[in-house]
């Protein structure tokens, strides 16, 4: 059985790669990247360490990528997509079951992890799927970290890629994960949101935290150093960090032009009063 696995969920660009990269730091955790099991390239930023990408094809349908393999994930809560994708406990099958945990034990061999080392996955989209994860690993103790970012700069992320330019639609998956990862939160037994921005100015103060409800015990390998995770070749992304990153993001003025600043503030009220969130200087 796999022991208190812990899953990073958020958005994309939001952060996530940030504070798993810091807890890959933990000498009792062990994860995808660079196994047998990893259909990505290991020197791929942050798929190498995304379950719903790098185990695309191992894994039950129901955890892939829901916009395709190596895809960003900025579709599957829109308002006409979020029900078929917000999955709970009621839809685990017994076969989807076995299959996810034959997977995650392959790895732990492979990895010669003994029973106090936990799995560490990134997959952003299992924000609708907490409930689901939780059941597929029962009766192992599943602890969930939702790393949350300011969302006029998460809404206005998918826009600087000419396919996607649909800030409307941007607001709706912000938004529609927060509010679907709340309604099930009261199931869920070990869960945490952490604000990127924290992660980013008073690091060493939150990682302690996050060891502390992961019952992890901090190491200094976690802070972000000049060898921290040499096999990743965007290491530039991870140190030194970038403080700059958190009240300025290219683009906003643009954003807030078109008036969709207003419609961030409308749809995603609930993370902007409850994390004290502004749009960032233009």
């Amino acid at each position: 059985m796999l022991y208190k696995p812990i899953y990073i969920i958020g958005y994309p660009h939001g952060g996530c790669t940030i504070v798993c990269n810091m807890l890959r730091g933990s000498s009792k955790v062990f994860h995808i990247l660079g196994t047998k099991a990893n259909s990505f390239s290991s020197t791929i930023f942050g798929n190498g360490l995304e379950g719903h990408n790098a185990l695309y094809h191992r894994i039950p349908p129901t955890l892939r990528n829901p916009d395709g393999k190596g895809d960003p994930c900025w579709k599957y809560a829109w308002d006409e997509n979020i029900a078929q994708h917000h999955l709970t406990e009621k839809d685990v099958t017994p076969e989807d079951k076995e299959q996810y945990v034959s997977v995650l034990e392959k790895i732990k061999e492979e990895w010669d992890a003994d029973d106090t080392m936990r799995y560490l996955d990134k997959s952003q989209p299992y924000l609708t799927k907490t409930r689901y994860v939780q059941e597929m690993l029962s009766p192992a103790e599943v602890y969930f970290i939702y790393v949350i970012r300011n969302p006029y700069i998460l809404c206005n992320k998918p826009n600087k890629f000419s396919w996607y330019h649909n800030p409307a639609k941007a607001v709706e998956q912000v938004a529609n994960n927060y509010n679907c990862f709340i309604e099930d939160f009261k199931h869920l037994k070990h869960s945490k949101i952490v604000k990127f921005e924290d992660a980013i100015l008073k690091t060493r103060e939150t990682l302690e935290g996050l060891c502390k409800f992961l019952e992890l015990d901090f190491e200094e390998d976690m802070i972000p150093h000049s060898n921290s995770h040499t096999d990743l070749p965007h290491q530039a992304k991870f140190y030194p960090l970038k403080t700059e990153v958190v009240d300025h993001y290219d683009g906003i003025k643009d954003f807030s032009a078109g008036g969709y600043d207003k419609l961030v503030e409308e749809k995603c009220s609930a993370i902007i009063k409850r994390f004290n969130y502004k749009i960032p200087d233009l």
